[in-house]
Formats: C-alpha cells, structure tokens, sequence
C-alpha cells in the first residue's frame, strides 16, 4: 500500500470518528419507534451514530429506509419501506425511518435532482462539495464499516485530481 492511500484512509478514519462522535439526536423524525423493519435488510453498519446511519441511507438510491438500534449502534439498511403492522418487529430502542419524504429535497439529499447516483451506486461529498458517486460493492461496503474508504487509482492524472481535493 502506496503512503498516499494510507493517508487517504486515516483521512477517512478521522472524519467518521469526529461524525460519530459529535452526533447527538436523529436529524429526522421516526416514523415508528420501539419496532424495526424486518426481512428488507440488506446492508448493516454497526457502531455508527444515528446521523451516520441516515447519511449512509440517503446516499444509496436504493435504501429506501432504514431501522437504527441507539443502544447497539446498529444501522439496517433496507430495500423497502412499509407501514403494515406485519412487517415490523418489536425491538427495544430502535426507530424506523421511510426515507420517501426526504428524498430530492435538497436540505436532507446530498444528490438531488439530476446529479443523484444511479442504483448500485451511492454518493460521497468530497472536499468543496463536489459529489461522486461510488460502486455500492460488499467489498467497499466492508472497508466502510470499519470507517475508511477504498481508493482506486487508475493513472496520474486520477492522482493529482485525489491530491488536489485531499489535503
């Protein structure tokens, strides 16, 4: 592993830390509480806050809820969204959020309108608020969990770019 993408993943690391750490309350309300989503799940994040946890939903064009546990610290992201009583379970501390009403509205979606990422893919704001999109893959996924981000670096120029907004 090259200095640069080292230094790329403690970046990583730092900012998810100091995120995680300064949240205090859900930005949203929920939609129901003591009761999670069940059967949907279909990426989990554990030790995240639940700002954190909304950031990773919102971001992904197919999340279209998720359930959050505030005494785990888990985050399940979910496929679907539902308001039939059937489909959730009861679950100490743990809210459901619909993520319908918020997604477009630009206060709450970093990727609204034309710029949003497609399906598979989710949006990461870079420095200067510049948005990408990345490859919502298992292996990125689990490089995420543990707060960090994979770079891939194609040639020099991709290079100079990452330099350029990486300081």
């Amino acid at each position: 592993m090259d200095v640069f993408t080292v230094v790329v993943f403690l970046f990583n690391v730092g900012v998810a830390y100091f995120q995680q750490c300064t949240v205090k309350t859900l930005r949203v309300d929920a939609d129901k509480t003591g009761a999670r989503l069940k059967g949907y799940t279909y990426i989990t994040f554990s030790n995240i806050g639940p700002n954190a946890c909304y950031n990773e939903c919102i971001r992904r064009t197919k999340c279209r809820s998720f359930n959050y546990n505030s005494i785990t610290r888990r985050c399940d992201i979910n496929k679907m969204s539902s308001s039939s009583e059937t489909d959730f379970v009861d679950e100490t501390n743990c809210v459901y959020v619909d993520m319908t009403q918020y997604r477009g509205d630009s206060y709450y979606d970093p990727c609204p309108g034309s710029d949003a990422c497609v399906k598979g893919e989710f949006c990461q704001t870079l420095k200067d608020n510049i948005n990408i999109c990345n490859i919502d893959v298992k292996g990125k996924v689990q490089c995420q969990t543990g707060e960090g981000y994979l770079v891939k670096i194609e040639n020099s120029e991709e290079n100079t770019w990452i330099k350029s907004i990486v300081k």
